[in-house]
């Protein structure tokens, strides 16, 4: 009986284990049609950032985004659509709004264990081994942006 219970429960261990690390190899879909997973970050930090296209501060802090971008090897940003646009409607608003850094098409807030922010712009900051460290909400500075990543 004992064994039947100890075996039972290594099986349920491994499973559990087992679905804790889908969140991590979930493929998700760049804008460009490459693929990735949230293991694709392991070692920089992750700026993940919500806007809309009818959010002016979203527009007013997307090129403090790309230049963040540009500014570190190790600091990958990305962009996630609130409305859930893809295709030729999102390349367009990136082309007309300047954002030059990449952009996932689905929203991955439930593979980052979070729920999708009610308030835009929001960014979710993750530390290299992706833990995360902050919550930004409201359009942010290249300084309030360098200084949340610990630059």
């Amino acid at each position: 009986m004992y064994r039947y219970i100890r075996v039972n429960l290594f099986v349920l261990f491994g499973l559990i284990m087992a679905l804790m690390g889908c969140s991590q190899n979930a493929q998700f879909h760049y804008a460009n049609g490459d693929s990735g997973r949230l293991t694709d970050f392991q070692g920089r930090i992750t700026v993940v950032n919500y806007w809309a296209e009818w959010c002016k501060p979203c527009l007013k802090e997307i090129p403090e985004l790309s230049e963040l971008h540009h500014s570190f090897d190790d600091v990958e940003v990305i962009a996630i659509n609130w409305d859930g646009i893809a295709g030729e409607p999102l390349n367009l608003a990136a082309e007309k709004l300047g954002i030059d850094f990449p952009m996932i098409i689905e929203d991955i807030s439930p593979l980052l264990n979070k729920k999708k922010p009610e308030v835009l712009p929001t960014t979710y900051i993750f530390d290299t081994s992706g833990t995360l460290i902050a919550t930004l909400v409201g359009p942010q500075t290249l300084t309030s942006l360098t200084k949340a990543i610990g630059k």
